[in-house]
């Protein structure tokens, strides 16, 4: 689901819409989409109609494979809604585990694209490499792609990911989250992961 039919609203009350092809299909590039008059304008004076590079062949395959899986085209419906609420389930999972550690964590529960915020620009390397020698791939983010205080680490999730996956994954956080001393919320008190664990399961149970 997207962000429109996410919270109900009518696709024809909004003008433009826009999104990534990197993070939900795993591709690369974007798209937008308009009435023709809009779309006519941005291919006349958008810069990237002259300067950026076409999609390849083989990427926009990828993003008509991945949404024809989504929709049920390929594996039929029922495969594509499962995929979908597995990535709700985990999505929400880990996003409300992390904030109960006492992170700070921006966006919806249903967004699978989960920034945690780091703050100071000199921890995202060392967030980094604390991550990789734990096993856990995650992207950090600083300036100037953020505010200069708004260093963030961006764990992304997909459906395919398995509560062992994202517990291991939650784990390491906790972890690098203590010797980095990242653990800033004021809304929840720092817990170790393991303390939150009857939480967990409680959790995993009620979402599933």
């Amino acid at each position: 689901l997207g962000v429109v039919e996410h919270f109900g609203c009518d696709v024809n009350d909004v003008d433009v819409m826009m999104g990534t092809f990197t993070k939900s299909f795993s591709g690369t590039g974007g798209y937008i989409a308009a009435d023709q008059t809009i779309i006519a304008a941005l291919r006349k004076y958008s810069y990237g109609q002259r300067y950026a590079t076409s999609m390849s062949p083989a990427v926009a395959q990828q993003v008509i494979s991945s949404m024809g899986s989504i929709m049920g085209k390929q594996t039929g419906d029922v495969e594509g809604v499962r995929r979908v609420k597995s990535l709700a389930r985990n999505s929400s999972y880990f996003r409300q585990l992390a904030q109960k550690m006492g992170f700070i964590v921006y966006g919806n529960n249903a967004s699978p694209i989960v920034p945690v915020l780091v703050f100071h620009p000199a921890k995202t390397v060392a967030t980094s490499r604390l991550f990789k020698e734990r096993g856990v791939a995650v992207v950090v983010v600083s300036y100037p792609a953020t505010r200069i205080v708004e260093s963030r680490v961006r764990v992304c999730l997909s459906a395919s990911h398995t509560r062992k996956d994202m517990d291991h994954t939650l784990n390491a956080l906790d972890e690098v989250g203590n010797i980095l001393m990242l653990k800033y919320s004021q809304r929840f008190k720092a817990q170790s992961f393991k303390d939150l664990k009857e939480f967990a399961d409680e959790l995993w149970e009620k979402l599933s």
